[in-house]
């Protein structure tokens, strides 16, 4: 789904309020067109009619509760539909996450590895490069260790 969907947030919205409201925030769904590893074509017919506007066949504004339950129903699509087995993360690394940070969902892999080179030479990198989020990792990994401080 990360390849295909793009959730903008209208910041106009957030006023820095905790995040009991977050679900009325407005945000612009953005069908981005990289479906190929998907079950089937995504539409964005059955959220119509929760849209504030329309501005394409591609592109949605409605809340980001509308924009989750959506990616969830599509999540839950494909992970039916699928025959592959996820590549699950080596036991050391989740026993280090799980010390770490508890409970909560380990990183599978960076973010960059999910655009394609082409299309971030084309659309620019976030930071400074395409290895921005292994080393932001890397000095997370490193705060959380003790051995770099702020």
């Amino acid at each position: 789904m990360f390849r295909a969907l793009l959730i903008i947030i209208d910041s106009k919205d957030h006023h820095l309020e905790d995040s009991k409201p977050v679900g009325d925030i407005r945000v612009s769904l953005v069908r981005i067109g990289i479906e190929d590893r998907l079950s089937v074509p995504i539409t964005l017919n059955t959220i119509q009619q929760y849209a504030e506007v329309t501005a394409s066949p591609n592109v949605i504004t409605t809340t980001l509760q509308v924009t989750i339950d959506f990616n969830i129903t599509l999540e839950d699509r494909e992970r039916a539909t699928s025959t592959s087995t996820p590549v699950l993360p080596s036991p050391s690394y989740l026993g280090s996450w799980e010390h770490d940070f508890g409970d909560q969902e380990p990183v599978r892999y960076p973010s960059s590895t999910l655009v394609s080179d082409k299309n971030a030479a084309e659309w620019g990198w976030c930071g400074d490069s395409k290895y921005y989020d292994s080393r932001v990792m890397d000095m997370v990994e490193m705060r959380i260790r003790g051995t770099i401080t702020d």
